[in-house]
């Protein structure tokens, strides 16, 4: 464990091992740590051992007790050790045990390589398995077609039995990927059994790129009807991969029991509370315990009106939701639990969320949460309501101002009025005598008519035909 804060702490850790199940019945040990005084940003080990009691998948369950840290779901960690009963197991520390077909000057060939070669890798260090181009001062013109890594024959009887193996691969050897890769873009790589000397029968094919990790797990148990032996090989071609392609074979194995998927939903069941029509915030961690990167698919049963959904960065509905993670990594699940408005205060509900490994369905793991329905407010089903109508005072507003904005020159003036006023002569002075054309416009004793109502009364003229006596 380690310490992220700015100062030191006592910590007290405590870890649980389970054997496939995270129930209380299967719980295999438990073991409190204790460390006074752990240093601000630094990394605590603690040593744990435990006797399996028979194969299976081993969780090992470990909590930070009494910690203050502002990301509660840190405190908690789960892993799995898969126990296991082997016929026969290879780490590929040296070639002994495999024969390979060909020449040693074929171009390309099998070869057992070290992780600190350029072209080398290694699932479990220093070394595994390598087919591909190897420099030759004189390479053999006439290499196989196929190349072949063919195991020593292995005694089997009837009974649970699995090959494993781990392996990566780029069998396009481009620089540059090509999509989409076709037929003539590719080498083959095939995985191949024999059961007691009989014919090789092709369980797995591979083309294309895929340069991480992988294990892979194939059960062979129905091949095997007696005492009997059986041979694996790797079988591939060379006619695209070129120099920078190849296929790495590491941790090869006959084993009881094969890789698989599994998940753990962990976090309180509640009881949680929340009013008829508000939210109940709920944090889970989803946690990857298999042998493989899974994508993992949420989904949940509800009460009838209610709702779930997952919030922060990944927020949206939770059902139909697909999560991806590798061996013994976790993700964390802040969900939203919806109350339906006509909930029944005081009735407890239980709600049930669950995840599904894509790949299998039967690997799927569920927690049934307990929520409340109490008498108060739902506070927030009013601020949500109150945000949408600020939302739309603000808009309002906003289109008001624009309005205003706008220039008045244009709107509702008439051409022929401003020729009006362009035509209209200045008022005469109050000293000059008017001529009665002058009198007649305005009246013998009426008051002077404003230059704005004689323009009207021009556009009155002109509209019906008539002259303005001006």
């Amino acid at each position: 464990m380690r310490n992220e804060g700015v100062q030191a702490a006592d910590v007290t850790l405590q870890v649980e091992v389970y054997r496939d199940s995270f129930q209380s019945s299967a719980r295999v040990t438990a073991t409190t740590f204790n460390r006074v005084g752990l240093a601000a940003q630094t990394t605590a080990t603690f040593p744990l051992n435990f006797t399996p009691v028979s194969t299976g998948r081993y969780l090992v369950h470990a909590l930070v007790v009494g910690a203050k840290d502002e990301i509660p779901s840190n405190d908690e960690r789960v892993a799995h050790v898969l126990v296991n009963s082997f016929l026969f197991r290879d780490p590929v520390a040296d070639p002994g045990g495999w024969t390979t077909n060909g020449f040693s000057n074929d171009p390309d060939r099998w070869r057992v390589v070290n992780e600190t070669d350029p072209d080398g890798a290694a699932h479990s260090r220093p070394s595994a398995w390598r087919f591909g181009y190897v420099a030759t001062l004189l390479p053999n013109p006439l290499p196989p077609a196929w190349h072949m890594l063919t195991s020593s024959a292995i005694s089997v009887t009837p009974g649970s039995t699995f090959l494993i193996f781990y392996h990566r691969y780029d069998l396009t050897g481009r620089t540059v990927e090509i999509l989409p890769v076709t037929a003539n873009d590719t080498d083959e790589a095939y995985v191949e059994v024999s059961y007691g000397g009989g014919p090789w029968i092709k369980l797995l094919r591979y083309t294309g790129r895929d340069l991480s990790w992988q294990g892979a797990s194939l059960n062979l148990t129905a091949n095997i009807t007696g005492p009997m032996t059986l041979q694996v090989r790797f079988n591939a071609s060379s006619n695209v991969m070129g120099k920078v392609g190849g296929w790495w074979i590491d941790d090869v194995m006959i084993a009881s029991l094969g890789l698989g998927r599994a998940a753990l939903l962990l976090g309180s069941v509640g009881p949680f509370e929340a009013p008829a029509g508000a939210t109940a915030h709920i944090a889970l961690k989803l946690a990857n315990v298999g042998d493989y990167e899974t994508d993992f698919r949420l989904d949940a049963i509800l009460p009838a009106g209610w709702d779930a959904n997952l919030e922060g960065g990944s927020s949206g509905l939770l059902r139909g939701r697909v999560v991806r993670l590798g061996p013994d990594n976790d993700a964390a699940l802040r969900i939203a639990l919806t109350v339906a408005a006509n909930a029944t205060v005081g009735a407890t509900y239980s709600t049930v969320i669950s995840a599904s490994a894509v790949a299998d369905p039967t690997a799927k793991v569920s927690l049934t949460i307990q929520v409340k329905a109490s008498s108060g407010f739902p506070w927030e089903l009013v601020v949500a309501v109150g945000s949408f109508a600020a939302a739309i005072v603000v808009l309002a507003a906003v289109v008001v101002l624009r309005r205003r904005r706008r220039p008045r020159t244009a709107r509702g003036r008439c051409p022929l009025r401003r020729d009006a006023r362009a035509r209209a002569p200045s008022r005469p002075d109050r000293g000059h005598r008017h001529s009665g054309r002058h009198r007649d416009a305005r009246g013998p004793q009426g008051p002077r008519a404003s230059p704005r109502a004689r323009v009207r009364r021009a556009d009155r003229l002109r509209d019906t035909g008539g002259a303005a006596g001006l």
